[in-house]
């Protein structure tokens, strides 16, 4: 499909649609998770907001980057969501080396389009525009809800006949030359009244322990006691350095 890019700092008006897109990209429940500076990605950080424009200027897909300062070690990733972007406001004006993505979003209309690629791509592009040497993308990969079971870093390392990862959206990044760093269990966290996950899931909850959530990538625990349901989102971190 024929589209055009453009940034959310240059077109403030599109804020409705993006903000649109956002809230139907996720599961319910995790629009509850533990982010209170999210908002700040459409603001702030707009200049790293990338807008796929389609032929009758409607917003087709859009990706949220978040710039960053890594020295390399596994170890200092950021272990939250909310940690990329608290720390890409405070970093943005300062000395940023690399490029973190947290969103890649199609709208339902060009879905199987192959336009997650091509979101992934302009995002490689706004690293090079801003000199930054890579793009760090916590995945999270879309087929791990069928296998909600299966641990996270097993699952990310399942490939298929050919050699390639079995999870579609993860043999995307491997396929534009991105390579695994390393599985984290936990990168969003949901813990909310029993009576929230109810109404979120469209399910009830008599009895304490591990539930199977549509959307989920792994059990959220209940607590009957405690009335509380816990989840945890994991994502696989991937890197793709910028060529010379």
């Amino acid at each position: 499909m024929d589209y055009r890019v453009e940034l959310l700092s240059k077109r403030p008006d599109r804020f409705r649609q993006v903000k649109t897109l956002d809230l139907n990209s996720w599961p319910e429940f995790l629009l509850h998770g533990d982010m209170p500076s999210w908002d700040a990605i459409y603001s702030i950080l707009a200049d790293y907001v990338i807008l796929l424009i389609d032929a009758d200027d409607q917003l087709a897909a859009a990706g949220f980057t978040i710039p960053a300062v890594w020295n390399g070690q596994l170890e200092e990733l950021p272990d939250s969501i909310e940690s990329i972007v608290s720390d890409g406001v405070k970093v943005r004006d300062a000395a940023p080396d690399t490029l973190m993505a947290v969103a890649a979003m199609v709208d339902a209309r060009y879905r199987g389009h192959h336009l997650s690629a091509e979101v992934l791509k302009q995002m490689t592009q706004l690293a090079r525009r801003h000199a930054l040497g890579q793009l760090l993308v916590p995945v999270r990969p879309v087929w791990k809800s069928r296998y909600p079971l299966q641990d996270i870093t097993s699952y990310a390392h399942w490939r298929r006949a050919d050699g390639m990862l079995f999870d579609p959206w993860l043999r995307t990044h491997q396929r534009l030359g991105a390579r695994l760093l390393k599985c984290v269990p936990s990168t969003v966290s949901v813990i909310a009244p029993i009576e929230k996950w109810e109404t979120w899931t469209g399910m009830v909850f008599p009895d304490s322990g591990p539930y199977i959530v549509k959307g989920a990538l792994q059990p959220v625990s209940i607590d009957r006691a405690a009335n509380l349901g816990t989840y945890h989102d994991p994502n696989v971190w991937m890197q793709h350095t910028m060529p010379d």
